[in-house]
C-alpha cells in the first residue's frame, strides 16, 4: 500500500484536481464511487464528470511519499504548482495547510449565513457571553487567533478600509471625552517614561527600521487643511507669545538636569579652538541696516544684539527686518543682503 499525491485531469480542458491518499491504488475508485452516486464532496469535479463523462478523466500519481506528515505540505505544493485554489486551472476548493476555502466557497458560505439565514439573526449577546468572548481573545495577537497569513490579510484590509477616512466632529469629540483625565491610558504615567524607565532607553533604531519608516513616509502629501493647521499653530507659537505652562517647563528642566543633559561634562570641549566653529564666520549672521520712515539710511549694526544698546527691542527689530512688522521703534529695519544700498 503506497501513499502520496495524485491528480485527476480533465482531458477536454486540462483542468486538474490534486489530492493525497494513504492508499494510491484505490483512491480513484473511491472518487468514482461517490461521483457515480452524485455525492462527491467537490461540486466542481462532480459537475465536470456529469458533463463530460468518466472516460474524459485521467488518474495519475504525482509522487509517492513514505512520511505521512509530509502529505499536506506536498499536496499544497502541487496545488500551487497548477495554479492554486483560486485558479481556473484547478478543481481544488480548499488549502490543505491553511485549512481555508477558495474565494468561491467563502462567498457561498457568506451568502448562506447572511441576514435571516444566520442562526444569530435578531439575537443579542448577553453581557456574560460578551465577557467570555473578550476573555478568550484578550492578550492574543491576530497571528495566534487566525494564523500568520490570515492576520496579514486582515491588517491589509483594515488599513485599506481606513484610507482617506475622516472622523466627524461629533466622533472626534467622543474620542476626546473618552481619553480625558484618568480615562487616558497614559494618565499618571509620565514619570514612568523618564530615563532608564523609558522602553526605548539606550536603544537605537536599526538602519533597516529607519529605512522602513522613511519609505512609509516618503511621497506622503499633507492636505491643504493639514498644512494650514500646522501654519496657524506655528504662528501662535512664534508671534502670539505662546509659552509652555509652568508645570511643563519644570518637567523639561528636570529632564535635562545634570547627567541627563546631553551637554553634561562637555563644556571644556567647546572652548577656544576645541569649538567646531572656531575661526569660522557664522553663515547665519546678517548685517542690519537702520532707516528712518523716509527711507534715509541712519546706521549699520554688525550684530542684531547691538540694537539693544540703543534702546531697541531685539525681537521687534528682528520681526521688522524679516518683514513681519512694518517698523519698530519708529524706524525701518532691513538686512544688508536684502538692500545693499547704504
Amino acid at each position: 500500500m503506497k501513499s502520496g499525491i495524485y491528480k485527476i485531469t480533465n482531458t477536454i480542458n486540462e483542468k486538474v484536481y490534486v489530492g493525497q491518499s494513504k492508499n494510491l491504488s484505490t483512491r480513484f475508485t473511491n472518487h468514482l464511487y461517490r461521483i457515480n452516486r452524485g455525492e462527491h464532496h467537490n461540486e466542481y469535479l462532480q459537475r465536470s464528470f456529469d458533463k463530460h463523462g468518466e472516460d474524459k478523466f485521467v488518474y495519475e500519481i504525482l509522487e509517492e511519499i513514505e512520511d505521512l506528515y509530509l502529505l499536506d505540505s506536498r499536496e499544497k505544493y502541487w496545488i500551487d504548482h497548477y495554479g492554486g485554489i483560486n485558479s481556473d486551472d484547478t478543481y481544488n476548493l480548499k488549502d490543505p495547510l491553511l485549512n481555508e476555502h477558495n474565494d468561491y466557497v467563502r462567498s457561498k458560505i457568506s451568502k448562506a449565513n447572511s441576514g435571516e439565514n444566520n442562526p444569530n439573526y435578531g439575537n443579542k449577546w448577553t453581557d456574560e457571553q460578551k465577557e467570555n468572548m473578550s476573555k478568550s481573545r484578550k492578550g492574543k495577537s491576530w497571528e495566534e487567533l487566525y494564523g500568520k497569513d490570515k492576520a496579514k490579510e486582515m491588517r491589509e484590509n483594515a488599513s485599506e478600509s481606513q484610507k482617506g477616512r475622516e472622523h466627524s466632529d461629533e466622533t472626534k469629540e467622543k474620542i476626546r471625552k473618552a481619553n480625558v483625565g484618568e480615562k487616558n491610558p497614559a494618565y499618571g504615567k509620565g514619570d514612568r517614561q523618564l530615563g532608564d524607565k523609558n522602553p526605548m532607553f539606550g536603544k537605537q533604531l536599526s538602519k533597516e527600521h529607519k529605512n522602513k519608516i522613511s519609505n512609509k513616509l516618503s511621497g506622503r502629501k499633507l492636505s491643504k487643511e493639514h498644512k494650514n493647521k500646522i501654519s496657524e499653530s506655528s504662528k501662535k507659537r512664534k508671534n502670539k507669545g505662546f509659552s509652555h505652562s509652568d508645570e511643563t517647563k519644570e518637567k523639561i528642566r528636570k529632564a535635562n538636569v545634570g547627567e541627563k543633559n546631553p551637554a553634561y561634562g562637555k563644556g571644556d570641549r567647546q572652548l577656544g579652538n576645541k569649538n567646531p566653529n572656531f575661526g569660522k564666520a557664522s553663515s547665519q549672521r546678517k548685517i542690519l541696516l537702520q532707516f528712518d520712515k523716509e527711507d534715509n539710511f541712519i546706521k549699520e549694526y554688525e550684530f542684531l544684539s547691538q540694537v539693544k544698546d540703543d534702546g531697541f527691542h531685539i525681537g521687534n527689530v528682528a520681526s521688522a527686518a524679516r518683514g513681519d512688522l512694518k517698523s519698530s521703534g519708529g524706524y525701518i529695519w532691513k538686512y544688508k543682503e536684502e538692500n545693499t544700498e547704504s
